[in-house]
């Protein structure tokens, strides 16, 4: 016993020695608490505690509510600056709610997420931004809502997903872009509100479940949500948003929308590609255009209820050529003007029946090959339901609208019997019956003697309708090639029983036989209108009338007879894969009316088409002289020599014409006539001649938005539009047919400087000139685009990254189409025109050409002070050779201009953002932002309210290698403040996204700065290069610190952002060459990127957009804008443009004098060869400065090759004179007499002039004036005639001013007695300095000089030239 005694002493001192040991081991190795505090929301807040131990550990324990928190320093989660030291969350069972922003960007949280079922309520952006939460994410029973944001995108949580029945709330963006989730959701039975965009962007690829009591799907509710199967949208839910289940590409079964829903929107399962048919409930009472486009797997459609409204305005409803699917007893069906019963379809989509219930197991295959369908009425055309249709063994039944199919592929007996009790049986034997045609079934008793079929050719008409033409001999003109006579072949439901035939028009007994079968019928027994019957009697006398649809229109040849074309209008679509003019309609009004004279002789027959006679002369004699009229126009026409037919002679024609008609040209409605002649000899069965087309309109601005490789392009005529088309023509009497021939050459000049709409390239150059000449045939057989030539240069340069891709589109003359040959030849190489370039055309961009850059501003930088001598604007070069791809911006803050670019280093590659600032004086050396770039991109500026300066751009965080995705997926925004002083960078934000983010814009709105950008997902580099959706987002610096992004709007093709302030909306975007704020369309074609601002001569800040050469704001204000191209600023009163010129592109100006409320004309402050590129433009002191990219293009027919300098300008006073016109009178031209001479002045300068020095012979005269900039004048000064012939200079200038085209402002001629002639002559011709040549003001390219040529009496015409013999009749000599 002792020994067991100390035994057992010695182990129990083990064993406490060993729980000693514990003990010691875990205070040795626990982890130590570095933080804590409390976070409760309830009495002094300590009903809840936090700490946060040394392994990152954070936990929350307590009972009661959590404390609320901000985005902001001041109210922020006391764990929130420890936030990336964050691994692990407890959250402890007492804790009823999760504080708003409670683990906001708390990214390096990682494992399992449980929230438990204490908790009730989940706060707004709760677990936003927490990205590294990697495995499951369970939320229990008991939680009742989830607020907005509360799991923005928390990507990394897998698995499926199970909303309780406790939850009755899914807030806002809820789980927006939780990428991670694999497996299924299920929604819980207490769910009633699912908001806006609650799963965006979530990739569940299993199914999805809607609880039975949710009533509210918000907009955007499942986008681009990969579930599988089918879906169900249960009775419960009344209201789906806009794009709710948008891109929902996986889904492969039937969608089944509940009868609860009331209206489908516009895109709410646009694109769901998989779905096979789709259930549609009872209340569904309006349907969008485009609810259900693209979704083109779709077998059927099957409504449950009435026929719903459905709109087609901008889109189709559903897919084309989709079957509807109607149930019985359902109204608006074929009960409707929508439904076409010879077709058979509703609305142009093929209607068919269903029970209501059930999908037919063939319905995909009703009235395919082998299946027929027959629709029986009764004699008044009501349908009757529940007759037998049989063929063979096969019956059917009809339905309630008479309808029923029947399958006839296995045997080539198509003979079909047709019975009902109470009414006569209907077979097809001994009748050409047709698949689709109605049947007649008549009374027993009363029906034997009723007509089975009335055939006119191939038509029933007791169905069927015929119109004929009355006739007057053979002088008809009539569309449809009815003959006369015809023939009628009728047949009696019982033919056995018919004895007599006989067809009637009202009263008039027209023909009669014992066959029914009537033969060369002479219309000229009808009149106009219908009433017609065929009699059948018996051979007791009795008889029966059944009506048939023959009906007789009046269209003889005389004075009152017209070619009319008929339908509503002449379309010719173009096709989209032809140059330039892909996709275009071409559209005339119709009916097309011309009045037809017929005019005959003895021996020639001659129809004048839309003449108009007189009551003077004969109508034979104003018939030939019409007819010579238009065969002249046809000898110097542009269809016989290629050159247009002269003007004057198609003014004298138009005298002729009596009707005029409509076309609708690209946007605008145009005015056209329609002429032409026929002319044969008298017995001829053709008689053949010409016709012409001749369109005009007043200023017309033509103009067209297509694309070009993957870069929209506008291409615009601002001019009086003018043009003749024209071809050949017949009519043949045997037929009564027409056949025209009408062929239009319209010529257009592109300019793609001026055009370019904004692509999705960071960089683009789209640059030369080239004119597009084609042949349109308008009406005929081979009717459509013919040929298209392009002569000239044009091509585009893009750049993405640290790639570059190049297209030559133009060079010399290409033959881009020609009808029924090769569309096109080398300049495609085999790639469509207008597709986005592959992979392989993107090569990194070789700089191996800034070896060859210049020092930091080459040229010693001068003040407007020591350039004053100067007096004209010139660029200064700060980089000459530099990177190509710099985008620089500059803007002022009142007492200094700050600029920021891209350069790039030769060696490494690497590309970053640089800032410069000019103190008025000079510009500093450029100091890089970022020492670590790689491949930094698009740098913004702007000041705020408070004086600070701040930088945006867009950061590649990673290598990208050769891969256009990792560049993109990679892609970060960075935004922060510059120090004034010494241009060091501090960075605020990084905005971040797994999409690629790029073009960011920064600017300031009432004193806050806005930031905004583009993201768009990621699949492969198609996606980068050409993304097919986009998303604009926002984000505001308010309370010390930049505030979480907000999804501003969702696009196609987004080129460009403004940012601005419209009924709250932060930002304006373009895409496809339109301008939209928010979901508001504000202008289409749309050049360029929009500004926000002021348009001078306005009160209020407005976005401001360029579109048809012409500035707009959203007040309606328009400010028209000679060559306006993509960039332009506005400052102060003055507009900064980049002014196209076909090959170049320079800066120029257009100033408003406000006192006046007048604007000048535009004026080119530096014109050369070059391009004037990323347009700024601010004020520093009262100084005016512009900032820019001056680009040498060179094209050749494989390549193009861009220099680019960065340079900078003042931009200084301009005093610009024009000496428009000089005249006087002939009779005043006596030797030693005072002749007064009349200067025309035009001020083409940047200010109001007030006085002038008029210099003639060599006297000088001052005279005062109020000349506003753009506007003429007219001066006299008198000198003394000579007394003979001697030349005399004229002259004008601006007093104290040098004048920036001195060679426009004298002109020289020869002034003498009457007899002597005067013409006006450049005496010198003056060299233009480089850079100071102006825009030519004519539109053959050269500056035109006037020639005067004096009046001189008939005894003085032997000393003159013929060309230049005039009357004596008008005195007065001009310019």
């Amino acid at each position: 016993m002792k020994k067991q005694s100390g035994l057992l002493r010695r182990l129990t001192a083990l064993a406490l020695a060993l729980c000693m040991l514990a003990a010691l081991t875990a205070e040795i190795f626990a982890a130590d608490t570095v933080a804590s505090g409390y976070c409760g929301s309830e009495g002094d807040g300590k009903n809840l505690t936090w700490t946060l131990d040394s392994e990152g550990v954070l936990t929350i324990s307590g009972l009661g509510k959590m404390k609320d928190y901000e985005n902001d320093n001041k109210n922020r989660a006391p764990w929130y600056s420890s936030r990336k030291s964050l691994k692990k969350l407890v959250l402890k069972s007492g804790i009823t709610s999760i504080g708003d922003y409670a683990f906001f960007d708390c990214s390096n949280l990682t494992g399992d997420l449980k929230i438990p079922s204490n908790v009730h309520s989940i706060g707004e952006n709760a677990f936003g931004y927490c990205s590294g939460f990697n495995g499951s994410l369970t939320i229990e029973n008991g939680v009742v809502e989830i607020k907005k944001y509360a799991f923005y995108h928390c990507k990394g949580f897998t698995g499926s997903l199970k909303i309780p029945n406790s939850v009755t709330y899914i807030g806002v963006y809820a789980f927006y872009d939780c990428a991670g989730f694999t497996g299924d959701l299920i929604i819980g039975d207490g769910v009633t509100t699912i908001e806006n965009g609650a799963f965006f962007g979530c990739k569940f690829k299993g199914t999805l479940k809607i609880g039975n009591s949710v009533t509210s799907i918000g907009e955007e509710a499942f986008n681009s949500c990969r579930f599988t199967g089918s879906l169900t949208i249960p009775d419960s839910v009344t209201s789906i948003g806009q794009k709710a289940f948008l891109f929902c590409t996986g889904l492969t079964g039937t969608l089944t929308i509940g009868n609860g829903v009331t209206n489908i929107r516009m895109w709410t399962f646009k694109n769901c590609t998989g779905i096979k048919n789709v259930i549609i409930g009872k209340s569904v009472s309006s349907i969008s255009n485009d609810a259900f486009s693209s979704c083109n797997a779709i077998n059927g459609f099957y409504l449950r209820g009435n026929a719903p409204k459905v709109y087609m305005n901008a889109g189709q409803p559903f897919p084309s050529g989709v079957p509807l699917y109607y149930a019985p007893g359902t109204t608006g069906w074929t009960d409707s003007t929508a439904y076409d019963a010879e077709k058979e379809t509703w609305n142009g989509y093929p209607l068919r029946t269903w029970n209501g219930n059930t999908i037919p197991e063939k319905a995909d295959t009703i009235l395919s090959k082998g299946w027929y369908s027959i629709q029986v009425v009764d004699e008044a055309g009501a349908p009757i339901s529940g007759a037998t249709v049989t063929r063979q063994s096969d019956t059917a039944s009809t339905d309630d609208n008479g309808k029923a199919s029947i399958n006839l592929s296995a045997s080539n007996d198509v003979v079909i019997r047709v019975s009902k009790t109470g009414y006569l049986d209907w077979t097809n034997e001994n009748v050409d019956w047709q698949n689709g045609e109605i049947v007649v079934l008549y009374p027993e008793g009363t029906g034997n003697l009723k007509l089975k079929a009335a055939k006119y050719g191939s038509r029933n008409l007791v169905t069927q309708t015929k119109i004929f033409s009355l006739q007057n001999g053979n002088d008809s003109i009539w569309w449809d090639g009815s003959s006369n006579p015809f023939n009628l072949t009728c047949i009696a439901m019982k033919p056995e029983d018919a004895k007599r035939y006989a067809l009637y028009q009202g009263s008039q007994k027209i023909v009669e036989n014992s066959t029914g079968v009537f033969e060369k019928i002479d219309v000229s027994k009808f009149t106009e209108g219908g009433g017609c019957f065929v009699r059948v009697t018996d051979a007791d006398g009795k008889f029966a009338d059944t009506n048939i649809n023959l009906q007789f229109a009046r269209n003889s040849v005389n004075e009152n007879t017209e070619i009319k074309l008929k339908s509503s209008a002449l379309s010719l679509k173009i096709s989209d894969d032809i140059p330039y003019l892909g996709g275009t309609t071409l559209k005339f009004d119709l009916p097309l009316q011309a009045p037809v004279v017929f005019s005959c002789t003895e021996d020639k027959i001659q129809l004048g088409v839309n003449l108009k006679l007189n009551d003077k002369e004969s109508k034979e004699k104003q018939t030939k002289e019409y007819i010579e009229k238009i065969k002249e126009l046809q000898k110097i026409g542009k269809l016989k020599n290629n050159k247009w037919p002269l003007k004057r002679n198609v003014t004298q024609l138009k005298k002729y014409v009596q009707k005029n008609n409509k076309a609708d040209f690209f946007k605008d409605k145009m005015d056209f006539t329609f002429c032409g002649y026929l002319e044969g000899d008298v017995g001829s069965k053709t008689i053949s001649g010409y016709f012409l087309i001749i369109g005009e309109s007043k200023l017309i601005n033509i103009e067209h938005n297509f694309m070009v490789w993957i870069v929209p392009v506008t291409f615009q005529t601002n001019l009086n539009f003018y043009f003749e088309a024209g071809g050949g023509g017949s009519y043949c009497f045997d037929t009564k047919m027409w056949d025209l021939n009408i062929v239009f050459n319209p010529t257009f000049t592109l300019e793609g400087f001026i055009g370019a709409g904004c692509s999705k390239f960071v960089g683009l150059g789209i640059y030369g000139c080239a004119e597009l000449e084609t042949k349109i045939n308008i009406i005929g057989t081979n009717s459509g685009l013919q040929s298209a030539d392009l002569t000239g240069e044009l091509a585009i340069k893009g750049y993405i990254g640290w790639v570059e891709a190049k297209k030559v589109f133009a060079h010399q003359t290409w033959h881009l189409y020609t009808a029924n040959s090769v569309k096109s030849h080398s300049l495609r190489s085999g790639a469509a025109w207008d597709a986005a370039p592959e992979a392989s055309a993107y090569a990194p961009s070789d700089l191996s050409y800034l070896a060859e850059e210049s020092d930091w501003a080459p040229a010693a930088v001068r003040t407007y002070a020591a350039r004053a001598a100067q007096a004209r604007t010139e660029y200064h070069p700060l980089l000459e050779n530099t990177y190509r791809n710099a985008q620089p911006v500059m803007v002022s803050d009142g007492s200094a201009l700050y600029a920021a670019f891209v350069r790039a280093n030769e060696t490494t590659g690497k590309r970053y953002v640089a800032l410069t600032k000019f103190d008025g004086t000079s510009w500093s050396a450029p100091a890089a932002v970022d020492a670590s770039a790689i491949l930094d991109d698009a740098p913004q500026l702007c000041t705020d309210a408070a004086g600070n300066l701040w930088l945006a751009y867009a950061r590649t965080t990673q290598e990208p290698g050769d891969s256009l995705v990792a560049y993109a997926q990679h892609q970060n925004i960075v935004v922060g403040t510059v120090d004034k002083n010494t241009l060091a960078f501090t960075e605020q934000k990084v905005y971040q996204s797994d999409n690629y983010m790029r073009l960011p814009t920064l600017s300031c709105v009432n004193g806050t700065p806005v930031l905004a950008w583009v993201e768009s997902a990621v699949t492969d580099e198609e996606s980068v290069v050409n993304p097919a959706a986009s998303t604009v987002y926002t984000a505001e610096y308010r309370g010390g610190a930049w505030l979480d992004a907000r999804k501003a709007a969702d696009a196609a093709g987004i080129g460009s952002i403004c940012i601005g302030a419209q009924n709250g909306a932060p930002a304006a975007y373009t895409s496809d060459g339109k301008l939209y704020c928010g979901s508001q369309l504000l202008a289409e074609n749309v050049t360029g990127r929009a500004v926000y601002g002021r348009l001078p001569g306005t009160t209020a800040d407005s976005f401001i957009w360029n579109a048809d050469g012409a500035l707009h704001d959203e007040a309606g204000n328009t400010v028209p804008v000679e060559g306006l191209g993509r960039d332009f600023v506005i400052v102060g009163d003055s507009i900064y443009f980049n002014q196209s010129n076909g090959a170049n592109a320079n800066l120029a100006a257009l100033h408003y004098d406000a006192v006046n409320d007048h604007w000048s004309a535009p004026i080119l402050l530096i014109g050369d060869e070059q391009y004037l590129e990323n347009l700024n433009a601010a004020e520093l002191n009262g100084k005016t400065y512009a900032l820019g990219m001056h680009t040498t293009v060179t094209i050749t027919a494989d390549d193009v090759d861009d220099t680019k300098d960065l340079v900078w300008t003042q931009i200084l006073p301009v005093s610009d004179l024009k000496l428009s016109d000089v005249s006087f009178d002939a009779d005043a031209l006596v030797p030693g007499e005072t002749l007064p001479v009349t200067f025309t002045v035009t001020n083409s300068g940047d200010h109001t002039v007030s006085s002038l020095t008029l210099t003639a012979d060599g006297v000088s005269t001052a005279q005062d004036c109020q000349l506003l900039p753009g506007e003429s004048g007219e001066f006299t000064v008198n000198i003394t005639c000579p007394s003979e012939k001697q030349i005399v200079t004229f002259e004008v200038q601006e007093p104290g001013q040098d004048d920036y085209t001195p060679e426009d402002n004298t002109a020289a001629c020869t002034v003498g007695s009457a007899d002597a002639e005067v013409e006006l002559a450049p005496d010198r011709q003056p060299q233009i300095p480089a850079g100071r040549r102006r825009q030519p003001r004519s539109g053959t390219g050269q500056r035109q000089r006037p020639v005067y040529r004096p009046r001189r009496p008939d005894a003085c015409r032997t000393h003159l030239p013929e060309p230049y013999v005039r009357r004596h009749s008008h005195r007065r000599i001009r310019a």
